[in-house]
């Protein structure tokens, strides 16, 4: 439920768009329910609370940040900076602590094989990469959505095994994303783009043979 609550606050930007796009001011319900949700997180119970007081609460916290002055704002930014210090390796302890645990192992695992478990897996990858992109969310959505190859059609496969796999094909200088590809037009076009002289059949035998009596002495 904590991991849960982690990505909701992540995305809370995106969630209370409307919220930032306007000047509003918090409700006497969202101010009430933000004291509720402020207490119960320093009990640390905040999965015993309802959702609809937590969503006002969030919505709460969204117009207050959004209506915070400059001096605020670099308050905050120095006081997480010293909070970070002070606290940073008892929250790695405590995270690996909790890393071991059952029901953190448990939580993962179905976290994992979940719908936003995969996506975030595979947005995750695609930065790993490099690939650079405006808008991640639609980036998933056309490799999840994409059946067949962008370069020859072949239909593709899911896993990471088979010369048909689905790929994503990105511009190694520039970083950026061109096509959602199967494995054997990925490999060609790697090929392709560092100039590489593809070798006959006849060449890696001989360099394994060298390579092989290489070793051997």
């Amino acid at each position: 439920m904590k991991m849960v609550l982690l990505l909701y606050k992540i995305d809370l930007k995106k969630n209370y768009e409307y919220i930032y796009n306007n000047n509003m001011e918090p409700t006497k319900e969202q101010t009430d329910a933000y004291k509720i949700y402020d207490k119960l997180s320093r009990q640390k119970k905040l999965d015993t609370m309802d959702e609809n007081i937590k969503k006002l609460a969030l919505e709460y916290r969204a117009i207050y940040r959004n209506n915070r002055t400059e001096e605020q704002k670099q308050k905050k930014i120095e006081w997480d900076r010293q909070y970070y210090q002070a606290s940073h390796k008892e929250h790695l302890e405590y995270n690996k602590i909790r890393r071991n645990t059952e029901e953190y192992k448990a939580y993962m695992k179905e976290f994992r094989a979940s719908e936003n478990g995969i996506k975030s897996a595979r947005i995750t990858k695609m930065k790993q990469l490099g690939i650079i992109s405006d808008d991640y969310e639609v980036l998933y959505e056309k490799w999840k959505n994409t059946t067949h190859c962008e370069e020859c059609n072949v239909e593709l496969v899911g896993g990471n095994k088979g010369a048909n796999r689905k790929c994503i094909d990105h511009d190694h200088k520039t970083k950026l994303f061109r096509n959602i590809i199967c494995h054997i037009c990925n490999v060609k076009r790697g090929i392709k783009d560092n100039n590489i002289v593809a070798k006959t059949p006849e060449q890696i035998k001989e360099e394994r043979r060298e390579r092989y009596l290489r070793d051997k002495k």
